[in-house]
Parts: structure tokens; C-alpha cells; sequence
């Protein structure tokens, strides 16, 4: 649907559809911090690839850097990446949706249409309502966030300075940017469980997404919430789960990593780096030297992610859960796919496939071209491409080192993993409604045909 048109200088109109929009706005705004970013008001000696990754990093809150953010950018430059990350987490068009309707505003089916498609939503009936309620929880959340992390930063750093230290940690982990003003991220702190335990809570409540933070608010029973919270909350305790028992039965024994922790920091440092590996990016344990079994574990869990309309990437927890019922059903040779006496839509199912396939795609492509610019062992590659598109930010190392058609590559992973690629390809295609429908085609039945037209005495069995 075209909501919009730009005049162009030859008199003709540039349509414009929502998707469109948001990937338009999302770019300048990119590009306008990338250049505050390069300036000498931001830091020294920092190039216009290095002010590009970063910005591109902050913007799709992903943490991957090139460049230490405490040391290479100052004060200023410091504040721009927060606004990058609050501008990337929130959404910009929630926020420039409600800055209009804050000046008084009235906003007509284009700027209802904008929102919708940027909160992920059905209908506008009720989405300034829910737009409000966003920056309401963001602010909530980290205000908290703030005062718990102050009363632990304060002491040791001094009021100001410990309280924008809070500020930064907070923001980059309720957006789930994993962005850290220490130069050892998380590591220092691996041991102290007001740090971990408030960044954590941060990072879950980011990543469950606002339209489940709203249904938490009207009620405090599952079952009465809507299919889309239960997959998310349901998806989500199972992933942290099997998260913290995969990374702690995997480490626990590495001296370099959870084995020079006692046990029960072991399972907190275990915890910690399951919630931040599907969202947020942030690094309690030192990633370059987790064992290859760890790297695959948490890859799964990066292309995973969180929840839709949230502060986090992947390719969404409901998005996993509906193909893994989906092949439940299947498996069980059932006609139609359900979860808590709720059917899932078709419709659902195969956005849910063309989620995954449109992802599966572009990381094989940026797996193959990363091959192709920087030559390092495939399983650190992997690791980068996946962390980029899951907007992550964990990386074995290797970010720092890769050349600059490397880092260029996982720049456009990152703008594709948090615009989404399903988003992007609607973006880039036209509708093409089908008016003429064929005859349903017919699948060969294996078996038949293996009875049937076998040879005798070739060892073919039906049965």
C-alpha cells in the first residue's frame, strides 16, 4: 500500500510505503551520526569507516566496534552513541511519531501507517496508545536500571562520572546494544551480582517486546494472554534455560573462562552470557577463548534472538517456536498446527518460513564474501556474520582485525539484521497479486512408487 509521495525535480512523485519510509529515515539518520562521529567534536583519530561502523553498530544496537568507545571517543561522541541506541531500540519513527503528537500535531493515515509498520502491528486502532506506552516502559525500566547501577558505580568512580557510567550500561542494555565504556566489557565485574543481575533484567525485559510488556501490565495469567505473548514469554524461559545449562556444562571446566570462578559464579556468569548472547552483545566471560562447542551453541541462540517489536534482532523467538510446532504437527500428521488451544494461521506459518529463509540467505552470502575479503578460520567468520545480523555484538576477536571490505560487509549485515530481511526484500519488491489460481499439484507418494516400480530382487522395501 503507497501512503506517501516526494516530489521529484522534474515535476513527477516518488511513492513511497511504509517499509519504504522506515528504511529511508533509518538511513539518514545513520548517516547523520556517522558524521558526528567523524567530526573532531566526537573523538581523535577516527575515520569515516571507523565513524560508519560504529554509528551503523549503534543505530541497529548491535556492539559490535572496531574501535574501544571509552578511549577513541569522547564526552560528545560518547552521547551521540547513546542517542544512536535509544533512536535504534525504540524505533525512530515511534519517537518521531510522539514527538509530533507531543507539539500538538495532528497525525493523518500516513503517519498512522508509519507507526503501525514500525511497532510490528495488525491494526492502528489502539498504536498511539501503545507507542506512549513504549517510551513510558523504556524510561521506567531504566530509571531503575540507573538508580540500581549507581548505588554499585558511585562509590568507586564518584557521583558524576559514576552515574553516566550507569547511564551509558543502562541504555546500551535495555536497547540490547551490548556497548561498553570498559575496555574488558563485563569481564571486571564477572563476579559482582548487582552489575550482571541488573544489566540482565535489563536486556530480558528489552528483548520480550513492548506488546508483551503491556500484556504483563493488564494481567498476570498466561493463559488469558494473547498467542503472540505466550510464544514469547514460553520461548524465552525455554532458550535461557537450555542456554545457561549449555554454556555452564560446556565451560565449566575451562580455566579461561567459567573454571576460575567459584560454582556459584560459575552459573551466574553462565546465566548472564546466555541473556546477553541472544540480544544484547555484553561479555562477562573472555569469547575469544570459549571452546568451538560454545561458538555453535550461542550462534544458534544469536539467530534466534527475542521477541518481535522489541529492542533486539534474530529472527524472533516467535518466529522459532511457530516452525518448531509447525513441524510438530507435521511429525504428528496433524492438519493443523496449534499451541494452548489456539490455532496458529497459515498465514503465520509462512511468514514465519520466509523469516528464516530470507535470513538463511544472507548469512550464506555474508559467510561467503567474509571468506572472500579476510582469510580466517570459517567458524570465526560464521560466528562475526551471525552476531552482526542477530544484532548481537559478541565477536571471538576478530571485528577489530577484519579489513575494510570485512567490516563494510558486516556493516550491511547489521542495517539488514535489524530492519529485518524479510523487511528489506518487501522494501525492494512489488506487489504481484495473482488473479488466475492452477489446479493443486499432486505429490508422488514414495512409497507407491517404490512398490510399484521397483524391480524385483533390487532390495527395495515399502514397508
Amino acid at each position: 500500500m503507497r501512503i506517501n509521495s516526494i516530489p521529484l525535480v522534474n515535476g513527477q512523485r516518488l511513492n513511497l510505503s511504509p517499509s519504504q519510509w522506515v528504511v529511508s529515515t533509518f538511513l539518514l539518520i545513520l548517516l547523520a551520526g556517522a558524521s558526528l562521529l567523524s567530526t573532531s567534536w566526537a573523538g581523535h583519530g577516527v575515520s569515516w569507516l571507523g565513524a560508519l561502523f560504529t554509528a551503523t553498530s549503534a543505530i541497529c544496537v548491535t556492539g559490535l566496534a572496531t574501535l574501544d568507545i571509552g578511549t577513541h571517543f569522547n564526552i560528545f561522541g560518547q552521547v551521540v552513541i547513546m542517542i544512536l541506541v535509544q533512536i535504534g531500540g525504540l524505533g525512530q519513527m515511534t519517537l518521531g511519531m510522539l514527538l509530533l503528537m507531543t507539539l500538538g500535531k495532528r497525525l493523518g493515515l500516513r503517519q498512522k501507517l508509519l507507526l503501525q509498520d514500525a511497532l510490528n502491528q495488525d491494526e492502528h486502532g489502539q498504536i498511539f496508545t501503545l507507542a506512549r506506552r513504549v517510551v513510558q516502559f523504556a524510561l521506567l525500566f531504566e530509571a531503575i536500571g540507573l538508580l540500581l547501577l549507581s548505588i554499585r558505580f558511585v562509590p568507586e568512580m564518584g557521583f558524576s562520572h559514576g552515574v553516566y557510567v550507569a547511564l551509558f550500561h543502562v541504555i546500551s542494555a535495555f536497547n540490547n546494544a551490548g556497548f561498553s565504556l570498559f575496555p574488558d566489557n563485563m569481564i571486571s565485574y564477572s563476579d559482582d551480582p548487582v552489575v550482571l543481575l541488573t544489566i540482565s533484567l535489563l536486556i530480558i525485559f528489552g528483548g520480550l517486546g513492548f506488546t508483551v510488556l503491556l500484556e504483563l501490565t493488564r494481567t498476570r495469567r498466561l493463559s488469558r494472554m494473547s498467542l503472540h505473548s505466550q510464544l514469547v514469554i514460553k520461548g524465552t524461559l525455554i532458550l535461557l534455560i537450555l542456554g545457561t545449562l549449555g554454556i555452564w556444562l560446556l565451560e565449566h571446566n575451562n580455566r579461561h573462562t567459567l573454571g576460575a570462578l567459584p560454582a556459584a559464579q560459575q552459573w551466574l556468569g553462565a546465566f548472564f552470557q546466555s541473556v546477553s548472547t541472544r540480544t544484547a552483545g555484553f561479555e562477562s566471560i573472555d569469547m575469544g577463548q570459549i571452546h568451538s562447542s560454545t561458538s555453535l551453541l550461542m550462534m544458534v541462540l544469536m539467530f534466534i534472538g527475542a521477541g518481535a517489536a522489541s529492542t533486539a534482532g534474530g529472527i524472533k523467538v516467535t518466529t522459532f517456536m511457530v516452525l518448531l510446532l509447525a513441524t510438530r504437527s507435521f511429525l504428528r500428521h496433524q492438519n493443523r498446527v496449534t499451541f494452548g488451544r489456539k490455532e496458529i494461521s497459515q498465514a503465520t506459518i509462512n511468514k514465519s518460513v520466509a523469516v528464516i529463509m530470507t535470513s538463511l540467505i544472507v548469512l550464506c552470502v555474508g559467510v561467503f564474501a567474509l571468506s572472500i575479503t579476510d582469510h580466517a578460520p570459517l567458524q570465526a567468520l560464521m560466528f562475526e556474520a551471525v552476531s552482526a545480523l542477530g544484532t548481537v555484538g559478541l565477536s571471538l576477536d576478530l571485528t577489530p582485525t577484519l579489513s575494510h571490505g570485512g567490516q563494510m560487509i558486516l556493516i550491511i549485515l547489521m542495517f539488514i539484521g535489524r530492519l529485518g530481511p524479510l523487511t528489506l526484500a518487501l522494501t525492494l519488491s512489488k506487489p504481484n497479486v495473482q488473479r488466475v489460481r492452477y489446479p493443486e499439484g499432486k505429490w508422488l507418494q514414495v512409497n507407491s512408487f517404490i512398490q510399484n516400480r521397483s524391480p524385483r530382487g533390487c532390495g527395495f522395501s515399502s514397508g
